[in-house]
């Protein structure tokens, strides 16, 4: 349990104290803001007063409110309000309601804190006793102290701190009381920051008020021997226990004397995720009796103390795989491994995968198939809330295998047929092929025609291999294909005369040299198509071109070259 004891504090150096049950704590054994080091931040953020109403004393309803900033302040210069003069009249089992004013305050928690052993120390575990935010590390949902989500930003219920009630375990007598302001932090010796002093309570602009609350038993009438009191300790948060007149089957009032030798049910409901663990009746256990029920039966026979304890409800949670095929990781919201068991409404993660060669066949979580449920990263969320078993399974991954589509354009010009190179079978158009198989694509032009284009996927595969006079290729499966051979008629430059004239290549521009002027001069993409037609102007005369290879036809003769 982290307590906040005044000797490990760097803001106050007091010792620590030893006191008897019932004794009042000496005040100045309190760790407190050290305001001359510690200086506030700024004078906005200002709590004015702190109103408490549901107190109560010999029955009578108390009125309070304790003076902070002041009840029409607009500035608040530091952070310690030392209240302690004010006192509060209260008894044990009033529910109080703490609805604090402010100014200006904004992005700023409330904490309130009562030393209900009276040990000089106020214990954020068990003397916490309201609080509208918290993140516990620091990271998920806002809580406030009845466990509800609250969303992050401003002070929480228009200011009003969560009721609670004073526990029949608490000290009677006077006690000491602090209320803080304060961002996300339950040190109740307030916020120490970061090493640079950021997020600190001064930083924050926040506030310390103690004060004091007299703290009374109730005033119970005398019982008569006939009858006998009943009380019930339990954890209001995690579950509910109500009774019922065995013989009537109406409720019962427990606030009030028990005929002698009444039967009473017991009747024990836990709050979701959680379960009964212990029933004690006079410290006897009782939880055996249960069994399949909600509830357990008490004959009255003298005064009877009940106590019941909830416990987060656990489920099992078992994953079986085969680790020679598959691979599951399983962690929790926070990151950390599943155990064998975890707590209900745990959010598990599940990150599952085939190893080399297999692949995942089902994934059931208590039966129900969930592999269609796998996201793109292998992985799958589950919400446990009962036992629960994932059975995970895998196969040899089967040879993959790619569809071949092939065609020839407009049906005119040549013929396109595919073969497998490994055993010269036919592969028809739609077939499969097995990956890593290699084709040989075979295009043969009729007469009059050449390939022009050879299309995969869309991309013309003679410009990949360099050489457009080829007509047959070998090609690697490794995807679905889609071919086409696409056929030209054949033009005026294939089969020309080896040209007397000289051709070259210049910075974006073909040359012809040693021609009369006027000669005709025609330039081709390798493909056939025209992209210039032009009458030397002299001897020498320049076409321009973009880069890229070019046939040049001079008359009757062609020339290839290439324009950088």
């Amino acid at each position: 349990m982290k307590r906040y004891l005044l000797a490990a504090m760097a803001l106050l150096g007091a010792s620590t104290m030893s006191l008897p049950a019932n004794a009042q704590a000496d005040y100045s054994a309190f760790c407190k803001w050290d305001e001359v080091a510690k200086k506030r931040g700024g004078t906005d953020r200002v709590v004015r007063t702190l109103p408490i109403t549901g107190a109560t004393k010999g029955g009578e309803a108390q009125t309070f409110t304790v003076e902070v900033a002041g009840a029409n302040a607009t500035a608040q210069t530091k952070i310690n309000f030392d209240k302690t003069a004010s006192v509060l009249q209260a008894t044990k089992g009033d529910q109080l309601n703490v609805a604090p004013t402010f100014y200006n305050l904004h992005w700023t928690h409330f904490y309130l804190y009562i030393d209900y052993n009276q040990d000089g120390v106020f214990d954020e575990q068990t003397e916490l006793v309201s609080y509208t935010h918290y993140r516990k590390n620091g990271t998920g949902d806002f809580k406030n102290s009845l466990g509800e989500t609250i969303p992050k930003g401003d002070v929480f219920n228009g200011g009003k701190l969560p009721v609670f009630t004073i526990p029949e375990s608490a000290n009677t007598g006077l006690t000491y009381v602090r209320f803080k302001a304060d961002w996300d932090n339950i040190n109740p010796c307030g916020n120490p920051g970061a090493a640079d002093g950021s997020n600190s309570l001064s930083a924050n602009r926040g506030t310390i008020c103690d004060f004091m609350i007299n703290i009374h038993s109730k005033e119970t009438p005398p019982v008569p021997a006939d009858e006998f009191m009943v009380t019930v300790e339990y954890d209001t948060n995690k579950g509910e226990v109500e009774f019922e007149d065995v013989e009537t089957g109406e409720k019962v009032d427990i606030s009030k004397p028990i005929a002698k030798d009444t039967d009473l049910w017991v009747i024990v409901r836990a709050k979701e995720n959680y379960e009964p663990i212990s029933i004690l009746v006079n410290d006897v256990e009782k939880i055996g009796e249960m069994e399949d029920t909600d509830f357990i039966s008490v004959d009255i026979m003298e005064d009877t103390k009940i106590k019941v304890v909830f416990a987060p409800k656990t489920y099992e949670f078992k994953v079986q795989f085969d680790n020679t095929k598959v691979e599951v990781v399983t962690a929790l919201d926070d990151d950390s491994p599943v155990g064998n068991r975890v707590e209900g409404g745990t959010r598990v993660y599940l990150f599952v995968n085939a190893k080399e060669g297999f692949e995942l066949t089902s994934l059931k979580v208590n039966n129900k198939e969930r592999l269609k449920d796998l996201d793109e990263n292998h992985l799958i969320a589950l919400t446990v809330t009962e036992n629960t078993t994932v059975v995970v399974e895998a196969q040899e991954a089967a040879a993959k295998a790619y569809t071949v589509t092939y065609s020839v354009k407009n049906n005119e010009g040549g013929t396109l047929s595919i073969t497998n190179k490994s055993d010269g079978s036919e592969v028809k158009s739609g077939d499969k092929v097995q990956a890593n198989e290699t084709i040989v694509v075979k295009c043969v032009p009729a007469k009059g025609y050449k390939l022009s284009e050879l299309l995969m996927n869309g991309v013309n595969f003679l410009a990949i291999a360099g050489n457009p006079e080829h007509t047959s290729f070998n090609v690697p499966v490794d995807t679905d294909y889609v071919i086409e051979a696409v056929f030209v008629k054949n033009t005026a430059v294939d089969g020309v005369d080896v040209a007397k004239a000289k051709v070259l290549a210049g910075e974006g521009a073909v040359i012809v040299e040693g021609v009369e002027a006027g000669t005709q001069v025609e330039v081709y993409t390798l493909a056939g198509k025209l992209v210039a037609s032009v009458a030397t102007q002299g001897a020498s005369h320049k076409v321009a071109v973009a880069s890229g290879a070019y046939l040049v036809k001079v008359k009757s003769a062609v020339y290839k070259v290439q324009v950088k």
